[in-house]
């Protein structure tokens, strides 16, 4: 199926970073990507997908889930198996919501590939 989507050039690095990350590192991670333009981002979130056999995938919207508590109330649901989560629309957060979930020093690590 061709959505029209295609990986910008100059993320093409970064993004086959990412991927690898995925692929081999083991337990725990958190990896924060931002890219504002729905289409784009939707289009990076199935291209990571592709090829990660064994994991599990969900994605949380907090479109949908309406609030900072439920986010943490359907992160804490599937705490024990070991998945891939995408949360999307966290700016849908209030102000004080959104403070809960802004790292308070941003790591260098990947940041500079993937942005508008």
């Amino acid at each position: 199926m061709n959505t029209g989507w295609q990986l910008k050039a100059a993320h093409s690095g970064t993004f086959l970073q990412l991927k690898k990350l995925l692929q081999r590192v083991k337990g725990f991670r958190l990896f924060l990507l931002q890219y504002n333009q729905v289409t784009y981002r939707d289009g990076v979130i199935r291209a990571l997908n592709e090829g990660l056999s064994g994991q599990t995938l969900r994605v949380l919207d907090v479109s949908a889930l309406g609030s900072y508590n439920a986010l943490e109330q359907a992160l804490l649901q599937d705490a024990d198996e070991q998945l891939l989560t995408h949360i999307i629309n966290l700016d849908r957060l209030n102000t004080e919501e959104q403070a809960l979930v802004q790292p308070a020093g941003r790591t260098p690590c990947l940041r500079q590939g993937i942005k508008g």
